[in-house]
């Protein structure tokens, strides 16, 4: 009998993060098909190494072999979430405090901003932004060139780090 897919992504998930200290996992994806895919995404606060994934994926690899669907013709990639990818968990925004960000809400409005805190408790983080880059009653004047603005994470579809070329 062949495990349940999602069962399997939420075991190596959680057998990553408690077997590689400070690493926290974003995202693990089963593909089956024409080649099968187990695709994952970690990082640390620190950031992650190549070097790092390359472990993981070692070590992942020799653990897989309790499933015996990992037996059949399965590719295993390990990789670091990349900056044009947009925040997926709640520690990506504890991890890029201090950066730029584009924050998108879920009416379509954009925010770009400084990233100053993330609230785990209250749901939501904090931006520091530049007069009408965001009407909102919960922003307040810091001073006369930034206002703070805090945005519940219900409201955002997605958060990417401000890549400056």
């Amino acid at each position: 009998m062949e495990p349940d897919i999602a069962q399997v992504e939420k075991s190596i998930f959680e057998w990553i993060e408690q077997n590689f200290e400070d690493v926290f996992v974003i995202e693990v994806k089963c593909h089956k098909g024409k080649q099968n895919l187990l695709r994952v995404t970690v990082d640390k606060d620190k950031g992650i190494s190549i070097g790092d994934c390359a472990l993981i994926n070692r070590k992942l690899q020799e653990w897989l072999l309790c499933y015996p669907v990992f037996l059949e013709n399965y590719r295993i990639e390990v990789s670091s979430p990349g900056l044009s990818e947009p925040f997926k968990v709640f520690r990506q925004y504890t991890k890029n405090i201090g950066r730029e960000v584009i924050v998108t809400l879920l009416n379509g409005e954009k925010i770009k901003g400084t990233l100053v805190a993330a609230h785990a408790e209250q749901n939501n983080i904090t931006l520091q932004t530049q007069p009408n880059s965001y009407k909102n009653k919960n922003a307040t004047k810091s001073n006369n060139t930034t206002i703070t603005t805090t945005i519940p994470l219900k409201e955002i579809k997605h958060c990417f780090i401000d890549i400056k070329i």
